[in-house]
Order: C-alpha cells, then structure tokens, then sequence
C-alpha cells in the first residue's frame, strides 16, 4: 500500500470531509470505483478537500472521485511526497494535466 500513515478511505461527501479529513499538511488522494484520479498536497487537508467538492475541474468533474483519503507530512516534504504517489499511482487527472504542460 503506497499511502504509510493513513489506509482508510472516506467517501468524497462534506460530511465525510469534515469528519474525516484533518486541518492540517499533508498530501490526499481522490478515487472513483475504477482508478485513482487526482492526487495532491496542502496545508489545510480538509479546507483544500471542501474546496475541490465544490469546485471541481472538467478533469475531476468527468471522473467523479467517490473517495478520499490522506497522509500527514510536514510542509517541507509534502510536495515531493506528492510526486512520489503520482509517480506510483499514476492518477487520470495528473496524467492529463502533466501531459498538458509537456505539450505531449
């Protein structure tokens, strides 16, 4: 399992945000039924989780994320602990969005 700290899964509803995701640094995890579909780092896990819910991109739009789940890092690691899940996990929407500043 790629995620060290925290291997439960919550369902991607405000509910469940509020319940679950903690207000703190760290990376998080967004998946449908099928694949994992965004992976990204924040200082506020459940601030940035709220906001992804409620203003979703085509990309996540089009995937429907039915879950979430997230790992506490310090500020100093979270963006190269991100990385290290896209590269692992390759999720739809990072691909997508890699591609598209590649020009590939």
């Amino acid at each position: 399992m790629p995620w060290q700290e925290n291997n439960h899964r919550y369902f991607f509803s405000v509910e469940s945000i509020n319940s679950n995701a903690p207000a703190d640094s760290g990376v998080y995890g967004l998946y449908n039924t099928m694949e994992w579909v965004y992976i990204g780092e924040s200082a506020n896990i459940r601030e940035t989780l709220l906001g992804r819910r409620k203003a979703m991109d085509s990309c996540l739009r089009l995937m429907a994320p039915t879950g979430f789940t997230f790992e506490l890092c310090s500020e100093e690691s979270r963006a190269e602990r991100a990385e290290e899940l896209i590269s692992e996990l390759r999720p739809h929407c990072n691909a997508l969005r890699l591609r598209s500043v590649e020009g590939i």
